[in-house]
């Protein structure tokens, strides 16, 4: 869970550095009528939007794809290599990651309100920095949803083909076994063998 936090102080520290050295004069003024307002409804609405969507992700991908044989195959064979490794541990990291991001969102958010109301350069610039933090734990986030996803689809696809060799060799399988049935059927019957000659008339001298 430290990268992806690393992450964000980074490019928070990359914003701030930028939004406070090319800023100039005008970046209070521009942040107060243009900014603003517009961040501060803009997180609010994603926070809510992560809060309310957070069980569901993690739920459904927890059923459609850690839940599934195949994963919990690769995910045996994972663990004889790393001894006690958490299987559920791709989808517990999501969980947290999710959770980070919300609470990002509404701290962005209040900070527009809060630390943004004073009008200098440098709570301005921190105040962009902010959003800057969120949008880069997003964006892991979605970056670790598409992982999920492809693997997901991985796996789908390889069921798909199983199934299909599958069906292929049944339908073969019947095929041959109506052949068989339809050559025994169309085989001529064996002639009945000629009857036994009479036996000779009269019955022996006394």
């Amino acid at each position: 869970m430290g990268k992806p936090i690393l992450v964000g102080v980074l490019v928070s520290a990359i914003v701030f550095a930028v939004a406070f050295n090319l800023g100039g004069d005008d970046l209070v003024k521009f942040y107060g009528d243009k900014l603003r307002a517009s961040m501060f409804s803009a997180f609010l609405t994603l926070g809510g939007f992560l809060l309310s969507l957070k069980t569901f992700v993690v739920v459904k991908m927890k059923e459609a794809l850690y839940d599934s044989p195949r994963y919990r195959a690769r995910a045996a064979e994972r663990r004889q290599r790393v001894p006690g490794e958490n299987i559920f541990g791709g989808v517990d990291m999501l969980r947290r990651l999710l959770f980070v991001a919300i609470v990002s969102s509404l701290c962005t958010a209040v900070c527009q309100l809060s630390v943004g109301l004073y009008d200098s350069k440098a709570t301005a610039a921190a105040s962009i920095a902010a959003g800057g933090f969120t949008i880069a734990l997003l964006a892991q986030v979605l970056f670790r949803i598409n992982g999920n996803l492809r693997t997901w689809f991985e796996f789908l696809e390889a069921d798909a083909v199983e199934k299909e060799v599958k069906d292929k060799a049944e339908r073969a399988e019947k095929d041959r076994a109506a052949d068989a049935a339809q050559r025994v059927a169309e085989a001529p019957e064996p002639e009945a063998p000629e009857a036994a000659a009479d036996a000779p008339a009269g019955a022996p001298a006394r």
